[in-house]
């Protein structure tokens, strides 16, 4: 199954559209779209505020940030308030090709921009490494540019993480940031625009998406996301490669933070 989530940044307004209908034609059903918070340390599932239907969406005109919003039935709530655990409770978004809602963010000079915002169930029980390149936000030209990163974890943990921002042209830590399990977060790298052809993100002990954004001085706004590394990677020993690059990474990382 996949999980929705919606995002924030000073400046701009969010929508979310969910399909009630996949590529092949077949329809949700009688299947409900929940909303799931963390309150206290526990989930709490209720049936989101604020949306508006038609005969093919669920569109959240004021989606929560910090939520997450899937599809499920009542006994599936009951399930997941009863093991506080976030679970596999339906099929219908398991498709090929992958089941897709839209993320819209609209700014205050009119610009917009959209993307794939499903969170696949896969990911939500694992704590691996994020590790992202930051060419797309190389346009010096653009008044701001940043990144969003959104974890979803099954359990109902708001754990910090120290995100790194590295330039390898000159071997340097330029910045840590701080990132949370079950959050989405912007991150301003608009001071870094000049540099960021070089750099990358990279953070341990969490997965998560990472959406690079880039806003122009006339209100153009666009959304582009990256591939995980081993996408760019054939054969069967592409996990193993990926490890040890990451293993790389952290090392490198470390000796820079250790000698501060």
């Amino acid at each position: 199954m996949n999980f929705f989530f919606s995002l924030s940044a000073e400046g701009v307004k969010a929508t979310l559209h969910i399909p009630k209908f996949q590529n092949s034609g077949k329809r949700c059903g009688d299947l409900k779209l929940f909303e799931a918070l963390i309150v206290n340390e526990k989930w709490v599932v209720k049936q989101p505020s604020s949306v508006i239907e038609s005969k093919d969406f669920l569109s959240l005109t004021q989606p929560i940030d910090q939520s997450v919003y899937f599809y499920g039935r009542d006994c599936d709530v009951l399930k997941i308030l009863d093991e506080n655990q976030l679970l596999d409770v339906e099929c219908f978004t398991d498709t090929q090709p992958d089941f897709r809602c839209n993320l819209r963010i609209d700014n205050l000079k009119g610009g917009f921009s959209s993307y794939q915002s499903e969170y696949p169930f896969r990911m939500i029980k694992t704590l691996s490494s994020l590790y992202s390149e930051c060419g797309l936000l190389s346009q010096p030209s653009a008044s701001r540019v940043g990144l969003f990163i959104r974890n979803i974890h099954c359990n109902p943990v708001t754990s910090a993480r120290k995100l790194f921002l590295y330039c390898d042209e000159v071997n340097e830590l330029l910045d840590t940031f701080v990132v949370n399990l079950n959050r989405s977060t912007f991150i301003d790298l608009t001071q870094y625009k000049d540099r960021l052809e070089s750099c990358f993100v990279y953070a341990k002990d969490f997965l998560g998406i990472p959406i690079y954004m880039t806003e122009s001085k006339n209100g153009l706004i666009s959304m582009e996301h990256t591939h995980p590394p081993h996408e760019a990677i054939r054969g069967a020993e592409k996990f193993h490669l990926v490890q040890e690059f990451k293993k790389r990474i952290d090392e490198k990382i470390s000796q820079k933070t250790n000698k501060n």
